[in-house]
């Protein structure tokens, strides 16, 4: 793997071709009041929910400030200290049902109620990122090494399947074999399949393949 060479057009192809595995996702940092719904099964508990986010919806479009709402209203308490203010998160984290809704709203824009698996969620998104690549050279080392490993794991098995076909042909001798791929023919004592404390004989894979 030291010896393989990976030229500039290699590495640059190779981010060209996998560009999504070197780009930041796009990010978003928002607001949010919850409204938790105390049993999913229960219609009469769920219509009330979404009645009274209705209701805080109705009042933020009325002109009431969100971190105020957020301190009257939210049942997230976690969140409610921190004035509902999420931290920056990745499209990748986004749950399924917010990462629309915050892809339709412009900064300072405010959701109507959505459902979530937490209860009904009225969001303001406060910040986005777009998604963004990595400068080619933060990960050409990263890229390089990737290559040669692949390139080396082809040569494996492609070495693996030449072994292969040789000893079917030659069964009764390793001399052919050991020549046509380079390789030098070792040898050892008899031993168990305990194997033996030096030597070939000392790999457990060497062991395990001569008992198999």
């Amino acid at each position: 793997m030291k010896d393989t060479q990976v030229s500039e057009k290699s590495l640059r192809n190779y981010y060209d071709s996998n560009i999504d595995a070197y780009t930041h996702p796009a990010q978003w940092q928002w607001q949010h009041i919850l409204v938790r719904i105390s049993d999913k099964n229960n219609k009469k508990n769920v219509e009330k929910a979404r009645q009274k986010a209705a209701s805080i919806e109705k009042k933020l479009r009325a002109g009431m400030n969100f971190s105020a709402a957020v301190k009257k209203y939210s049942d997230d308490m976690l969140s409610a200290a921190q004035k509902g203010m999420t931290p920056w998160i990745s499209s990748l984290a986004v749950d399924e049902q917010v990462l629309p809704v915050l892809q339709g709203l412009h900064k300072e824009g405010i959701s109507e109620p959505i459902e979530t698996q937490y209860g009904y969620e009225i969001i303001k998104l406060i910040g986005y990122q777009p998604a963004a690549p990595i400068d080619f050279n933060e990960v050409k080392a990263q890229i390089k090494d990737t290559i040669k490993t692949d390139k080396a794991q082809q040569t494996f098995a492609q070495m693996g399947d030449e072994l292969t076909n040789l000893s079917y042909q030659n069964p009764s001798s390793l001399t052919t074999v050991a020549k046509e791929i380079g390789l030098p023919i070792k040898t050892t004592q008899f031993f168990t399949r305990q194997g033996l404390s030096k030597g070939i004989a000392s790999y457990k894979q060497v062991v395990q393949a001569a008992f198999s």
